[in-house]
């Protein structure tokens, strides 16, 4: 079972990584594609695909624990319902199931809807080309570039560490992008122009044990970008994470290209984060071991370590080692 989620978000915020997944994509299909499912087509498809999202393997169909079960307990709960009135209002019967509360209907909703998948972004981190950044010297950070299997994807400059950036004239000072502070067992995620000046100020006030800087390398990103990219990177991880934030960003949805870019970039910024957590340590001259144990505890809430590790394996690996068995 993952962890209670005590993250300060109160709207649209769920215990469980399953249950944030699973709601958020049938507002999807009810709201944004004007479809639905039907309970059979939920236990048999979307719950096992949600599941998939989340590395987590299926489960049954009935009996404690199972599809159907899960489904009783969120409309227990009043988080689903049946769908009860048409497009004009008119009470109707149906057997398609929908999202019952009416924030999956605001305006300001984009924020969740438009979330990167979990599993798309989880495939993503998998063998990134890695660049050490030999012009950038400090000894307050690493620093290092990634660039992610996706020609639609920029290349990220990454800045890693654990104490507060000095000001030596490096160039992470003025740059724009996104950022994650880890604190106790909880992340706070923002966006900024001047990461050194921010970084100041926020380790002056908070606990903050490491910090994560992404700024794209060839794009500038424009202020509308980079408010839909907060928003959508808090959007993310509050399904995963306990977050320190207190609200979901921007609620003012940009125009759709500057929300494509934001999506682009987010899936880039944690699909980095997904690979920091599960191979930074053995890569050499890049983190320290000390740095990469906060990062895997502080940017997953499941309760078991054991499902912590099936998120960040993706099934390629999973691929590639069964081929090493049957070559072996």
């Amino acid at each position: 079972m993952p962890k209670e989620n005590k993250s300060k978000i109160s709207i649209l915020n769920y215990n469980h990584p399953v249950e944030a997944v699973f709601l958020r994509m049938l507002a999807w299909e009810y709201f944004q594609n004007k479809n639905g499912f039907r309970a059979k087509d939920i236990t048999s498809d979307l719950l096992q695909f949600v599941r998939n999202e989340l590395g987590l393997k299926k489960n049954k169909k009935e009996g404690s624990g199972g599809a159907q079960d899960f489904l009783n307990k969120l409309r227990k709960r009043k988080l689903i319902k049946n769908l009860d009135k048409d497009a004009n209002g008119i009470p109707i019967k149906s057997n398609i199931i929908i999202p019952s509360e009416e924030n999956w209907n605001a305006e300001s909703t984009w924020r969740l809807l438009y979330t990167p998948l979990h599993g798309a972004t989880r495939k993503l981190s998998h063998l990134p080309i890695f660049i050490k950044d030999s012009e950038h010297k400090s000894d307050d950070h690493y620093a290092f570039k990634m660039s992610l299997k996706n020609p639609a994807m920029d290349t990220i400059q990454v800045f890693v560490g654990k104490d507060k950036p000095v000001d030596n004239g490096c160039k992470i000072m003025k740059r724009r992008g996104l950022y994650i502070l880890g604190m106790d067992k909880q992340i706070y995620i923002g966006k900024t122009t001047e990461f050194g000046v921010r970084a100041q100020s926020h380790m002056s006030n908070k606990n903050v044990k490491w910090w994560i800087f992404f700024s794209p390398e060839n794009i500038s990103l424009s202020k509308d970008a980079i408010d839909a990219a907060e928003a959508l990177m808090i959007s993310y991880w509050n399904e995963i994470a306990i977050l320190y934030n207190t609200s979901r960003g921007s609620d003012q949805r940009p125009d759709f290209i500057y929300l494509q870019q934001a999506i682009l970039f987010v899936q880039e910024c944690s699909a980095i984060c997904i690979w920091l957590a599960r191979e930074c340590k053995t890569k050499e001259n890049t983190l320290d071991k000390e740095l990469a144990k906060y990062l895997k505890e502080d940017l997953f809430r499941f309760k078991k370590r054991s499902i912590t590790d099936l998120y960040l394996k993706v099934e390629t690996q999973v691929e590639e080692n069964i081929l090493k068995e049957k070559l072996t």
